[in-house]
């Protein structure tokens, strides 16, 4: 046997090897699939016809779930969502006034239903659980100018508009 096929053959066995290795690197982790694969089933559509006690058992499963994905996993997970928020936002920002007070008072009859639905419920007065000055600095750097100005006026009209309509203030 000479030299040039022995080369041949060992990169001939290489080639699977690097195939599962990049495989095995790259795959989604279990914990992601099994996170999106939640999302996917907790769509609001087929939420609302669960009964209460069986949504929280659900959505405790999640939070469970979530948990144990590192900060890099959650952001991956939750890319999509807030996505569609920024473009929610971007989108609000550039309606009419009447436009704007419709999307208002669609956003507070959401808000009041679901009080409703739970009047015990805890308000964290929009700060995150376990939110460290790290994290609110990250999610400020992944942040535009224009979707902090959106959402900075977005909250000053839903605070007016709650006061227009004599509902109390949000938890901030």
């Amino acid at each position: 046997m000479n030299l040039s096929n022995r080369k041949w053959r060992y990169a001939a066995a290489a080639v699977p090897v690097l195939l599962v290795l990049a495989w095995w690197l790259f795959r989604p982790n279990a914990n992601v699939r099994k996170v999106r694969a939640m999302q996917a089933a907790m769509s609001p559509e087929k939420m609302r016809d669960l009964p209460p006690d069986e949504r929280a058992a659900k959505g405790k499963e999640f939070r469970d779930a979530v948990a144990k994905l590192t900060p890099d996993q959650r952001r991956t997970v939750f890319a999509d969502g807030r996505k569609r928020f920024e473009d929610s936002m971007k989108k609000y920002a550039k309606m009419s006034k009447e436009e704007k007070t419709q999307y208002l008072d669609d956003q507070i009859n959401r808000m009041e239903q679901a009080r409703q639905r739970n009047p015990g419920g805890s308000n964290t007065g929009g700060q995150r659980r376990g939110s460290t000055e790290a994290d609110r600095k990250r999610r400020l750097d992944d942040s535009t100018p224009e979707f902090r100005a959106a959402m900075d006026q977005f909250r000053k009209d839903l605070a007016q508009r709650r006061q227009q309509r004599g509902l109390p203030p949000t938890g901030r």
